[in-house]
Parts: structure tokens; sequence; C-alpha cells
């Protein structure tokens, strides 16, 4: 039988596509099976009677397809844990940072936010006051990071064979988590503030 097919990637995404010849091989010891997913060991058991049936001198050994076309990506999933490890733990110190100077701003702004809270003031505007500096300070962060973190992402993706090039899906949704993350820190003393008693801070008057 003679055929043409469509190309496929024989190795990773990191090499192109080579020319490839198929050939027919009939006394070979290696088989290539499709099998059902279901139910994998009962199928590897009927596989391996079959093979002691006609090739009794031979050793029954196997490996799944996908596993080899895994173990090509071992070390870029293995850097994207670590990434994705060093990402939490700079989110995690950076709201941490982010609580410990609302609260030194909430903490200076006492007296304020309590005549602002005797004059009228809602605790919702008190926390937009508090909150909106610091979104200030969020959105231009992202503006500096976004075009660093695009260069460095488009020099990887220049290293595969077939780059699809970036999105802007991830930044929007960076922008929009950081964002929010912003706003639910820094409101957090911002509000506990607002609902003080503004006696209480202005007692000394």
């Amino acid at each position: 039988m003679v055929g043409v097919f469509r190309d496929f990637n024989q190795k990773s995404l990191y090499n192109p596509i080579a020319p490839l010849l198929v050939f027919y091989g009939p006394n070979g010891n290696m088989i290539q099976l499709k099998m059902n997913g279901n139910d994998l060991h009962q199928a590897i058991a009927q596989v391996d009677k079959t093979w002691r049936k006609y090739f009794p001198q031979l050793p029954f050994e196997y490996k799944f397809l996908d596993q080899d076309f895994n173990s090509q990506y071992a070390a870029d999933q293995k850097r994207g844990k670590i990434f994705a490890a060093f990402s939490l733990l700079t989110i995690i110190i950076t709201c941490l940072g982010l609580l410990g100077l609302t609260a030194f701003t909430t903490q200076q702004k006492q007296k304020e936010i309590s005549i602002r809270r005797v004059m009228g003031a809602s605790v919702g505007q008190i926390v937009g006051m508090i909150t909106r500096n610091y979104l200030w300070l969020s959105l231009i962060a992202a503006c500096i990071a976004f075009p660093v973190a695009y260069y460095f992402m488009n020099n990887w993706l220049k290293v595969f064979s077939y780059n699809p090039g970036l999105s802007l899906i991830p930044f929007v949704v960076s922008a929009l988590f950081i964002v929010f993350t912003a706003v639910i820190t820094a409101s957090f003393h911002s509000a506990k503030a607002a609902l003080a008693k503004p006696a209480k801070n202005l007692r000394t008057e």
C-alpha cells in the first residue's frame, strides 16, 4: 500500500516538521496499537496474552505514546511550576506589603476620616478615596510590567518552530486580577477605619 498523509509533529514543537517515510516491516518486533482508555489494564493484559502466544521468545514491553510526548516537555513543565510558585509567593508578599501600607496610611488619616464621617461621608466614599491611590499605583505597575513580560514571552515563543503569537487575553486577565487584588487588599483597613466611631478618634481634639 502506498499513500500520502498529512504532515504531523514527530518530535516536540521546538523542532519543525521533517520529511518522513513510513515502511511496512512485517518482521519487526514493535507494534503500535490504538487502545480504548476506559479499561487499560484489561486491554494491556489481553495484548500481553496475545503477544506471548505468537512471540514467546520475546519479552513483552510497552509504553504509551502520550508519555513520550509529555517527556519532551518535562523541563517546560518544571519551569512552569517554579514560575507559578514564585508568582504566588510574590502575590502574597505584595498583598502583605499593601496591607501594611494601607494600615499605616489609614492610621495617619484616622482623624481626617473621622471628620469626613461626621460631615456625612459614607463608608463607600471613604473606602473609594483611600483605595483610589492604590488602584492607580497598581495600574502604573502593570503598565511597566506588561511590556517587560511581553518582551521575554515573545522571545521565548521564538524558540518554537510554529509560533502562534501572543494573545492579549493573559494580559487583560492579569490586569483585572491586579486591580481586584489591590482593591480588596486596600479596602480591608480603609473599611475598618471608616467604620470606627468618630467620637473615639476625635476625643483629644
